[in-house]
């Protein structure tokens, strides 16, 4: 609640009164660029205490997520390593943990949000298990990256538009090919559209992609599963993803590498 009723807004407002008019322009590419003046990561960039709040609000929706998705994603092994990219404060990756005692994990987000991963992690007790790390997706990720048995990337790709969501997944995959022994899958959760869900799910899913553009980009949306398939395509994976339904709005797209 804290984060909707204050910068996000203008932001909404601002998707009808101007970003759907002109379809997004350089500095008026979203919502929050048009309401509050720049890119809603820079702006966080630049507030900490703002950044701290979106944090908050993420963790937030986690435990109903995560619980779905522990119950219906079988993960490679029970030691495998699960890599979260921009995975926050580890809310995801620390539950995983807790629930599989044996996985190792990695928190890999923006470096100011990895400092928060870290205290997090060890607020949950799987700090002897799990590291933060701080980075881009969209440069060359860290080489200790590429011991991950799975990537996953909850609330992500429906942040950006195609071409940054083929750079993601591109550089993912990049560092997954140089693991030379078991498979390496990538877990997408979101809102995907057009999976035989009720109709008012379809619908709210449908409706999600306002509040994308609003807050990231234009181009940010909720995809269809067709979609996604095509963004994995043009990031030059082999294999075409499944869908694993899950207990909530939310379903998850998987794919080996």
């Amino acid at each position: 609640m804290l984060m909707i009723n204050r910068e996000t807004v203008g932001a909404f407002r601002a998707v009808t009164t101007d970003l759907m008019k002109d379809g997004g322009k350089p500095g008026r590419n979203s919502g929050f660029e048009i309401s509050v003046g720049t890119d809603v990561w820079k702006y966080y960039d630049k507030h900490p205490d703002k950044a701290a709040v979106f944090a908050g609000a993420m963790k937030s929706l986690n435990p109903v997520a995560t619980g779905a998705l522990l119950s219906d994603w079988v993960p490679p092994s029970k030691d495998a390593k699960i890599c979260d990219i921009g995975g926050g404060i580890g809310s995801l990756a620390a539950e995983i943990l807790v629930h599989y005692p044996e996985m190792t994990g990695i928190v890999f987000d923006r470096p100011d949000i990895a400092s928060l991963a870290k205290e997090h992690l060890a607020s949950m007790g799987v700090d002897d298990r799990a590291e933060a790390v701080g980075g881009s997706f969209f440069e060359e990720f860290p080489e200790m990256l590429s011991d991950c048995d799975a990537f996953i990337l909850r609330y992500i790709l429906h942040d950006w538009d195609d071409a940054s969501n083929v750079k993601i997944l591109s550089n993912i995959r990049k560092i997954a090919e140089t693991k030379k022994d078991n498979k390496t899958v990538v877990v997408v959760m979101d809102q995907v559209i057009g999976t035989g869900a009720e109709s008012f799910f379809e619908k709210a899913k449908n409706l999600m992609s306002i509040n994308m553009i609003s807050s990231c980009s234009y181009g940010a949306r909720e995809r269809t599963v067709e979609e996604h398939v095509e963004l994995f395509e043009a990031s030059g994976y082999e294999h075409k993803p499944k869908v694993i339904p899950l207990r909530t709005i939310h379903s998850l797209m998987e794919v080996e590498i």
